[in-house]
């Protein structure tokens, strides 16, 4: 796999067993009396590791009863299926009139499909296991991923990383003050996925900030980041919306001040 994206159609052997090891997520698919049954687990910190092939003894499968022909399975990336909260590294300040080009790594998660002279969906699975957390106020929000440390000014290419997906962002400014950037809440269920190089890329993302009172302007790309040299699409989004809509991005850490859910 090392020449190649993962993300692609295996064939597995008549008693075969497939393994998979992507992020923290370790996954097997085997084929076995009219079924297809998988099973997973997430394996913090030892992504890197010699992960083994066989599945522990005591690991549940998940079965899908479904007479197949060939025992091809297809792997396929996916953005979360809820929208992320970032918190970068430390806070920064945007003036009036002015703008910046971040970028965030968002883990992603991984669709297995079987191949029956049409692709059937099996299921979805995150390759991280991601902390939960609220967006919004007391009584009006959304629960969504928490990811922090995450907003760089440039990014560097990392195919060792298959499970993280690169999202540009770029915020305006266009409000009559200063505007600090604690923490973003970014919409990726509206993204595309794109590929070069075995690097995933979304669409960027386009926030204008219209002041304290007033929702932000977002618009989506639809189509791979310049950066991404000869990108293919690779994943359309789970959520497609018009490529410009209306919504509440930025908050402060006082707003809820603690917390966040596990």
């Amino acid at each position: 796999m090392k020449n190649q994206s993962i993300w692609q159609n295996y064939k597995i052997q008549k008693d075969g067993l497939f393994f998979s090891n992507i992020g923290d997520l370790k996954m097997w698919c085997r084929f076995m009396q009219g079924e297809i049954q998988i099973a997973y687990e997430h394996d913090p910190g030892n992504g890197k590791s010699a992960a083994p092939q066989n599945p522990p003894d005591d690991i549940l499968w998940s079965r899908w009863p479904l007479k197949v022909n060939n025992r091809i399975i297809q792997l396929v990336p996916l953005l979360p299926d809820r929208a992320v909260v970032i918190k970068p590294e430390s806070p920064f300040r945007i003036i009036k009139s002015e703008q910046v080009q971040v970028y965030t790594r968002v883990p992603i998660w991984v669709q297995m499909n079987v191949i029956n002279n049409e692709v059937l969906h099996l299921t979805d699975i995150p390759s991280t296991v991601l902390s939960n957390t609220w967006f919004g106020s007391v009584l009006e929000g959304e629960l969504c991923y928490w990811i922090s440390s995450g907003l760089r000014q440039s990014i560097e290419i990392d195919p060792r990383r298959p499970h993280m997906a690169i999202c540009p962002i770029l915020l305006i400014n266009h409000s009559e003050e200063e505007l600090l950037i604690e923490r973003i809440y970014l919409h990726v269920d509206n993204l595309s996925l794109y590929i070069s190089n075995r690097q995933l890329w979304s669409d960027e993302t386009q926030i204008e900030y219209k002041g304290k009172e007033q929702i932000s302007h977002i618009s989506v790309s639809g189509k791979a980041p310049a950066e991404s040299v000869s990108a293919v699409l690779i994943t359309p989004p789970r959520n497609p919306v018009k490529k410009s809509f209306v919504a509440k991005t930025f908050s402060t850490l006082k707003d809820l001040p603690g917390l966040g859910i596990d």
